[in-house]
Parts: C-alpha cells; sequence; structure tokens
C-alpha cells in the first residue's frame, strides 16, 4: 500500500517553521455522547520504572514516563509533526543545519526557565551514552545560539534527525539540577513535560498530575496514573470492570475477547515491528543467490499474516510503506512455488537440508511456516530455538543459515537502515549482506543528495539491488493495539510501539 501522503508529510515537516505549541490550550475533545467528565486516566504498563531519566530506556515504563515528565524537541504524531519543546524549526538549503527556535514561556517543574542550554546539556549528554557511537558520527555540532535557538549541524543531508530527536532517549533535562544532584536528579525529576512525578509505589503504580504552568499542548487529562501489571488476563480483568482505562498492544486472544464487549475501544494498526529472514550470504549453502531467491519465492506470507498474526498485521513491501523515501514500489518477491523450484534446481541443491534458528523471544510459530513453504520446494527446513543472548551472538557473528526475528526500526528513513546493513566497512557485522563494497557508490549519492524527490528515485535502484541480493526478507509487519475504555478522545496509535501522547488525550 503506497502512503505518499505521509511521505509528503514528512518530508514537508522537514523543511518548515512548522510551530505547533498552543500556550497551555486545553483541547475540549469531549464526545457529545459520552457522560464521562473524569480527569483521570490509568494506564496498564507490565514493568516497573528504573528510574526518571529520560535516556535510560530499560522498559516500557521507562520510555511512557520519560516522554511524560520530559518533553523532546518534537514529536511525529498520525502523520504530522507537533512541535514540543520547540515552537518551530527550519533546514538550511542543502539539509546539513537544523535550526530549533524554543517555546519562550516554557519552564521546569521547578520553576527554571527552559533554555538552549539546557537542550544543548541534553544532547551532548546522551551522545555520550554507550552504544551512541554512530549518532555520534552524523552529529558535528550542537551550539546554542541565544537563549531560545538551538543549531545542529549535522555530517551530511539528514532530514530524518527529526525523527532521532523524537524518541526516548532525547528528552531535554534540566541542566543546572542535573549537575547539582547527580543520580537523585532521577528521583525527583524536573522535567519541562506536561506531567510531573507525584508519587512512585515502588512494584505497584506511579502517579503523575498535570504540571499546572506548562504552556505546551494538553488535554484534559489531569491526572495519570500508570499501573503495573505484569500478567495481562488480569490488566483485562482490570479494564472491564473499570479500574483501568488502557492497555498497550493486548494479545491477539484478548483482542478476540474484548471485541465483544461494548464498553471497550480497539485502535489498531500495522507497527514498525516486522518478522524478518535474514539468510547468510557469505558462507554455507546460503551463499548461492539462486537458493536464497528460491527461498523467497517460496514463503507464502499472507499465510504468515493469516496463521501468526490473524489476519491484523500487513505483508511488508520489501521495506516500510511509511518510511523517508520509500516511493511505495513493492520490493518483495511475489509467492511462487514453481519459480522457487526452477531455481532451486538451477543452483543444484535439491534435497538440501538447512537451519533456520530462532530463539525464545521469537517462538517457532512463522519459522514453522516457513519449514512447510520449504518442503514443498524440496528443501528440509530444521528449527534450532535458542536462548536469546545466543541467538544474538550466532547472528552477529555469522553463525547461521536461516536467521529468524521480529524487530523494530524506530527511525522510519530507508536510506539511515539501507547504509548501516549494505555500505562497507560498517556493515561487518551484517552477514545477509555482500562483503564486497557492491553498492557503496549508490549509497554515498544517495546518502548526500539533498532534494528529496532525487533522493528518493536513488533509493528505489538501491532497494531493487537489495532485493537482488535476497539477503533479508522482511516478511509481515506486526500488528499493534491500543485497548480503552470507550470515550477516550484523541487516541494515537504510534507504529513504534511507545505510546507517549498521553496529553493530548481527552475524556
Amino acid at each position: 500500500m503506497k502512503k505518499k501522503r505521509l511521505l509528503a508529510l514528512i518530508l514537508a515537516g522537514s523543511m518548515l517553521l512548522a510551530g505547533c505549541g498552543s500556550g497551555g490550550k486545553e483541547k475540549d475533545g469531549k464526545d457529545s455522547g459520552n457522560s464521562n467528565s473524569n480527569d483521570s486516566l490509568t494506564v496498564v504498563v507490565p514493568t516497573d520504572v528504573g528510574k526518571f531519566n529520560p535516556q535510560y530506556t530499560m522498559t516500557h515504563a521507562d520510555i511512557f514516563l520519560g516522554y511524560q515528565i520530559y518533553e523532546h524537541l518534537v514529536h511525529f504524531v498520525d502523520g504530522e509533526w507537533k512541535g514540543q519543546l520547540a515552537d518551530s524549526w527550519d533546514f538550511n538549503d542543502d539539509k546539513t543545519v537544523v535550526t530549533f527556535h524554543l517555546r519562550e514561556d516554557a519552564t521546569f517543574h521547578s520553576g527554571d526557565p527552559v533554555t538552549a542550554e539546557d537542550v544543548k546539556y541534553s544532547m551532548e549528554t546522551n551522545l555520550e551514552r554507550p552504544g551512541m557511537a554512530a549518532s555520534k558520527e552524523k552529529i558535528l555540532e550542537i551550539n546554542a545560539v541565544d537563549e531560545h535557538t538551538v543549531e545542529v549541524k549535522l555530517a551530511y543531508p539528514r532530514e530524518s534527525i527529526l525523527f532521532e530527536f523524537a524518541t526516548p532517549t532525547w528528552g531535554i533535562m534540566n541542566k543546572s539540577y542535573c549537575e547539582e544532584k547527580g543520580e537523585d536528579a532521577f528521583i525527583n525529576p524536573d522535567g519541562s513535560g506536561a506531567y510531573k512525578l507525584k508519587s512512585w509505589n515502588k512494584g505497584s503504580s506511579i502517579e503523575l498530575e498535570a504540571y499546572e504552568d506548562y504552556t505546551g499542548e494538553i488535554g484534559n487529562i489531569k491526572n495519570l496514573k500508570f499501573e503495573i501489571i505484569p500478567d495481562q488476563s488480569t490488566a483485562v480483568i482490570a479494564l472491564e470492570n473499570g479500574s483501568v482505562d488502557l492497555i498497550v498492544n493486548a494479545t491477539a486472544a484478548n483482542i478476540t475477547l474484548l471485541q465483544e464487549n461494548d464498553k471497550v475501544e480497539i485502535k489498531s494498526g500495522p507497527s514498525h515491528t516486522a518478522s524478518k529472514l535474514f539468510m547468510n550470504v557469505r558462507s554455507g549453502q546460503t551463499a548461492s543467490k539462486e537458493l536464497r531467491q528460491a527461498i523467497a519465492y517460496a514463503i507464502d506470507r499472507d499465510a504468515i499474516n493469516t496463521v501468526a498474526y490473524e489476519g491484523r498485521g500487513e505483508v511488508s513491501t520489501g521495506t516500510f510503506s511509511d518510511f523517508m523515501y520509500y516511493s511505495g514500489i513493492d520490493f518483495s518477491y511475489e509467492y511462487n512455488v514453481d519459480k522457487a523450484k526452477e531455481l532451486v534446481e538451477q543452483a543444484g541443491l535439491s534435497g538440501t537440508t538447512l537451519t533456520i534458528k530462532t530463539s525464545e523471544n521469537y517462538g517457532s510459530e512463522v519459522p514453522t511456516l516457513i519449514q512447510q513453504n520449504l518442503a514443498e520446494i524440496g528443501i528440509e527446513l530444521k528449527i534450532e530455538s535458542l536462548e536469546a543472548s545466543a541467538h544474538s551472538d550466532d547472528y552477529l557473528n555469522g553463525n547461521y543459515e536461516l536467521w529468524y526475528a521480529a524487530n523494530s526500526s524506530v527511525l522510519p528513513d530507508v536510506s539511515e537502515e539501507t547504509y548501516k546493513n549494505y555500505h562497507v566497512p560498517e556493515n561487518t557485522d551484517k552477514f545477509f549482506a555482500p562483503a564486497d563494497d557492491f553498492i557503496n557508490d549508490k549509497l554515498e549519492a544517495a546518502k548526500n543528495e539533498p532534494d528529496a524527490d532525487k533522493k528518493t528515485a536513488l533509493y528505489d535502484d538501491i532497494l531493487m539491488d537489495v532485493k537482488d541480493n535476497a539477503g533479508q526478507l522482511d516478511l509481515v509487519n506486526a500488528p499493534s493495539n491500543l485497548v480503552y475504555k470507550k470515550g477516550l478522545q484523541n487516541v494515537y496509535l504510534d507504529p513504534n510501539g511507545m505510546i507517549y501522547c498521553y496529553q493530548y488525550f481527552n475524556w
């Protein structure tokens, strides 16, 4: 499915002075047929928060709470960019500098004004964390131009930097408070978000209350509570009896059960989490391109969606359909058993036995369906289920023929994903990509192209090369959902499963 409107919104939003703060305006989202005048919302989280540090994201609770207490520069909500701490922003002509203009009336919960120095401090602190080397290479310099203006210089044209700044770890902290309090700053946090910490009952619940001097956009939810319920069946009972209001990503079985409840709403759609099959192109039998292409033709992705996801997912098109620089062309392989058999014969690999590695995290349901598909073309597929860390190690070391996982891309940008996977030598541990620089020149040209239309055309050509390589097969984009009490308005389903927009919700 093509989503050109979304792509246009992304590209336009990156280049506009896109202010959207509302000066503390409260949205009236009440449904005329809704008698619920409650100003509270209770959300289920399966685990407790570790600490209230936006750069600490070990659990979903860490992420959810971070988004409420700390503001980000921008948010991407329902296909549109919203300024949060940034009132507006603009790129220079070659897209290598982005300048953010902060809300001048923004304050931290302590009452301290939010300044460009706080933003610079938060960004530079984040870039020094372990695992941020790639981001650090792409961001050359961060400058506080004046009290309310921040300039970020980039190593190359990169409009998707907005997506990165909207991800969990880029929340803005109070520099002086953090330097004074040290780690204690993350027990009693001082953010500038729509909500501030009220109480933390460890292992039980976290309560937030609306920050009365917040000048950004906020709905009528004044009290926001996170109820810690590890067992989802218990959470569903709590939703049905009215003690909680919202569950994120209920299981398929519970969705089926809750569809019969007329007091519950269900919002669902494809996520950015996809089931993926990786094949080792550098060694073993899968070094044969004909064999890899045969496997690609043999997999019935519609059946995987139907059986494994109860038809709620979306068959992938070679990449996600709402990524930047994705034109909408289908780069996947059609289901064609005859073509698959023909390629196996050409490769001289009839009767081949292969092994697919999965883990306890991803299960064997999809690998079993792939096993059945490959049996039809004369390939025996053995399934090996590993402990999660062993499964990950085998991927990083290239110790696999076929490797199955389901993972998410939080930066929806074709260029970033493709470059890190296929550009040599950055892709040293990507054994599904050739070790030679077969498309390095194309990747470099596309990376440094500032014009969005030209960049998209360049990636059409690159993605066709990636399809021909047949080392990575995106199968099905998994579904995500929110289940919530009827009457809740302005509910947004984030494709990454990180619901951070409670401040926009209304009863």
